[in-house]
């Protein structure tokens, strides 16, 4: 017995960070940062219409085939057709926790979870570069983060509840659940569902015919550090670049390519430079008269090969100098100068602009360490350095 499988569709990752757009460089084998794990309804599902899932590190994603038996014209025919509220769903597990730095993203996500779906409408991108993300620029917290629920799910409403008003809704099946507690107080009212009769996927909570949230059923056999959910429906009725399977049940060319793409983290350089006593610039600045001072910190400064990255000095102590970056930097695996593509380098400098005295205090000044991020304050997120002179 002979069996054919066709590309059902593609899955890649693209992370602007990274050199290479995918992953940390590597010379024999790519290392994607997450992990990808079917959940066991899809598992189940798969096995029932001959899927084959195979993760593919070259792009940080995965791919699934499926069992093909002739053609319609020249479109390969699927053996086994899903059902319209089919979909496939698959948990994205978190193997570089650096990851969350150096991207556009929360530090944390407890309690929430990153959804990315193929139900797109309106965009016309062309079948080999697909968002799965809201936007088309990429992740965002604002648009694609969800609160994420097991199969109890629980609700705190700031008002009681007329019981008989309330259920969770299934978005792409219409199932609803009606709570299995509700419990009034004077002023609040709090839910409990059981939601293990319902499939994975987005849901809705309804109270008197309003819409108070949505949330992301996961069920109860998540694997540990999950960030993320991609759930791509085999419904035909989709938008025909988004679409995976015709309406007469077959597979267009080319096979759809969807992507998940991060955004670069910008963060503000913050150098904390630490003098110690047996300094050479520390000695240097201690000889200086009193009235020399000023001048000379003023002209003391970090220079990048790189017009459009510059510095500004805090007022500084006795022993220790701050440098700010006058505006936000990309986070990157490897810093290049456009358009030649050298290598940045930043280099602390004195005497700056003064002919014949200008030199190098300390050459190749370090970057950040990708992952560690100051978000004490939102407003400007710092990437903090520290030195020793």
């Amino acid at each position: 017995m002979k069996a054919k499988y066709t590309a059902l569709f593609n899955v890649g990752v693209k992370h602007p960070f990274y050199e290479n757009g995918t992953c940390a460089s590597y010379t024999t084998t790519p290392v994607p940062d997450m992990v990808v794990v079917p959940s066991a309804e899809t598992l189940t599902l798969m096995r029932r219409l001959d899927f084959i899932f195979r993760t593919a590190d070259n792009t940080g994603g995965f791919t699934v085939l499926a069992a093909t038996n002739g053609k319609i014209g020249p479109d390969d025919l699927l053996r086994f057709a899903p059902k319209a509220t089919e979909k496939l769903v698959f948990f994205l597990v978190l193997r570089n926790a650096a990851m969350l730095g150096f991207n556009a993203l929360p530090a944390s996500i407890a309690g929430s979870i990153f959804y990315f779906t193929n139900q797109i409408s309106g965009d016309p991108a062309p079948r080999t570069n697909l968002h799965l993300s809201q936007s088309v620029d990429g992740v965002k917290a604002t648009n694609d983060l969800l609160s994420r629920s097991s199969s109890t799910y629980r609700y705190h409403h700031s008002t009681p509840v007329v019981p008989g008003t309330v259920e969770v809704k299934h978005i792409l099946t219409g199932a609803l659940v009606t709570p299995v507690s509700l419990q009034n107080t004077a002023t609040t009212c709090d839910l409990l569902f059981n939601l293990a009769a319902l499939p994975l996927g987005k849901c809705e909570l309804w109270i008197g015919g309003t819409r108070i949230s949505a949330f992301y059923h996961t069920g109860d056999a998540v694997p540990p550090d999950t960030y993320g959910v991609v759930e791509l429906s085999l419904a035909d009725t989709l938008d025909a670049n988004y679409r995976i399977i015709e309406t007469n049940d077959t597979l267009l060319a080319p096979t759809p390519l969807y992507f998940i793409s991060f955004i670069n983290r910008l963060t503000t350089w913050r150098y904390t430079i630490k003098m110690t006593p047996s300094s050479p610039l520390f000695i240097e600045i201690g000889k200086l008269a009193l009235a020399d001072k000023p001048d000379f910190m003023a002209k003391l400064k970090i220079v990048a090969n790189n017009p459009a990255i510059t510095f500004t000095q805090s007022v500084p102590d006795d022993k220790t100098i701050v440098f700010v970056s006058d505006a936000p930097i990309a986070l990157k695996e490897r810093y290049t100068v456009p358009p030649a593509g050298d290598t940045l380098k930043l280099t602390l400098t004195k005497y700056k602009g003064v002919p014949l005295k200008e030199a190098a205090v300390k050459e190749n000044l370090s970057y950040p360490v990708a992952g560690l991020i100051d978000t004490r304050n939102p407003l400007i997120i710092y990437s903090d350095i520290f030195l020793t002179l």
